[in-house]
């Protein structure tokens, strides 16, 4: 099914899983921290590899972007300024690319 026939639910944080059958090689995951140039390359290619859009709209009108797979810290170290107790920084990976909202998603948007 193309991605623009999804009807994305909204669930949590707007995300959804991409599970088409790769065919090829898949691009190099993301391995933070990398600059803002870096990450669209990332994004461009993970969505040629998929044949999908880097930035999707759903069906009642948010934008998505697509997130490529890889590693990064989160959480924050003891001596950042605002951290707080429960904030242990700590590694993440990212096994396969997924769509999230570009925005926060208001109440009515949630409720619709």
């Amino acid at each position: 099914m193309p991605v623009s026939d999804l009807q994305l639910p909204l669930v949590g944080l707007l995300l959804t899983a991409l599970a088409s059958p790769v065919l090829c090689a898949e691009p190099p995951r993301t391995i933070a921290p990398f600059a803002v140039e870096k990450a669209k390359l990332y994004q461009q290619s993970w969505a040629q590899h998929l044949e999908v859009p880097v930035e999707l709209t759903n069906s009642i009108g948010i934008k998505l972007m697509l997130i490529p797979p890889g590693e990064f810290q989160m959480g924050s170290p003891p001596e950042e300024e605002w951290h707080r107790d429960d904030e242990v920084l700590h590694g993440v990976t990212l096994t396969r690319p997924f769509y999230i909202a570009k925005t926060e998603v208001s109440q009515k948007q949630w409720k619709s």
